[in-house]
């Protein structure tokens, strides 16, 4: 069955549903040791504080299909699953191990919901479930402080070097601090085609450079953490590059990831707000029909454009019959 993968740009036949899932497994390992297991075994947390990261996954993943349920229950449709649970995983990932569990959950739903419902009424609207549904979190997390630090960094019992940080001992959400594991998912879907590479490798180039430059005039001293902030690798590799939200000609996706990689930068060094990246492709995203427009045209002009995109339309019937017929007049001669 043809789908949409919600990193791709194309259709494709997906003949593993895992094969969506496999990049998030390692980072979702190492969040579960770093909020659930490490406080156990190195601070005598409570038994069941390994619950927590778990039920925290495990409820975005079943939001998600729930959404999808009722969607097609409410149309009179027979049940599908789209990428709904998968969005609501990664969400997950994002939050911050001290937010309300039932909160969660109730504006996880009542957003991906919503969106489902506009989509419907705006089908031409570029923004994905997966940004509106995280940006409605953020509003909440940001408007009510809500800390990203688990117990070990709120009491401050352990110095992290550069390496730490490195593996994954960096505040943020609970299962995408690990830059490591990061990099590897980075790596399988690198020999994937149909995933948009280009737009990770510019965003983040792009970042780098604004961070490294503004260092020399205006230093702070911290360059090396700014570098390696794993909220903005995160969004990077599988924020901006969600096949709804994100262009799909080449000149299109160069701006598009140009622009967060500034955005990135100035929301760290001004605002000092990581998350402040997911407002920024939030926003961008909304013009990505325009974006691509442009870039097309301009493509077309140079003679850059190739026209890889457009699936192969569907042979008719009389081609069939046509082929069926040719070996067996060839035979009969």
């Amino acid at each position: 069955m043809k789908k949409i993968a919600p990193f791709l740009h194309k259709k494709r036949i997906l003949d593993n549903k895992l094969h969506d899932f496999i990049p998030f497994i390692p980072l979702i390992c190492y969040g579960i040791y770093k909020n659930g297991i490490l406080p156990v075994w190195k601070q005598n947390s409570p038994i069941f504080t390994i619950l927590t990261p778990i039920l925290f996954l495990a409820i975005g993943f079943l939001i998600g299909g729930l959404v999808d349920y009722f969607r097609c229950l409410q149309k009179k449709e027979k049940v599908t699953w789209k990428q709904t649970p998968l969005y609501g995983l990664i969400i997950s990932m994002t939050m911050p191990i001290q937010m309300n569990l039932i909160l969660y959950a109730i504006i996880l739903f009542f957003s991906l919901f919503l969106f489902r419902y506009f989509e419907e009424k705006f089908p031409r609207l570029s923004l994905s479930p997966l940004l509106f549904a995280e940006t409605i979190l953020l509003i909440f997390i940001v408007t009510t402080s809500i800390s990203y630090e688990n117990i070990s960094e709120q009491n401050q019992l352990y110095f992290y070097t550069t390496l730490d940080r490195f593996f994954g001992q960096n505040i943020g959400g609970l299962a995408s601090t690990s830059i490591f594991w990061m990099i590897i998912s980075f790596l399988y879907l690198w020999f994937d085609d149909y995933y948009k590479k280009e737009i990770p490798i510019l965003m983040l180039m792009t970042y780098f450079i604004c961070a490294l430059i503004s260092e020399l005039f205006l230093p702070t001293g911290n360059v090396l953490i700014t570098l390696l902030n794993p909220t903005i690798l995160f969004s990077a590799l599988f924020f901006a590059t969600n096949s709804k939200s994100s262009p799909y000609t080449t000149y299109g996706k160069c701006f598009f990831a140009i622009l967060l990689g500034i955005i990135a930068w100035l929301s760290i060094r001004t605002f000092n707000l990581s998350t402040g990246i997911y407002f920024g492709i939030t926003l961008i995203s909304l013009f990505v029909p325009g974006i691509d427009f442009f870039a097309y045209q301009l493509e077309k002009k140079t003679g850059s454009f190739v026209e890889t995109q457009k699936p192969k339309k569907e042979k008719n019937l009389k081609t069939l019959k046509k082929e069926i017929e040719l070996p067996k007049k060839i035979s009969e001669k």
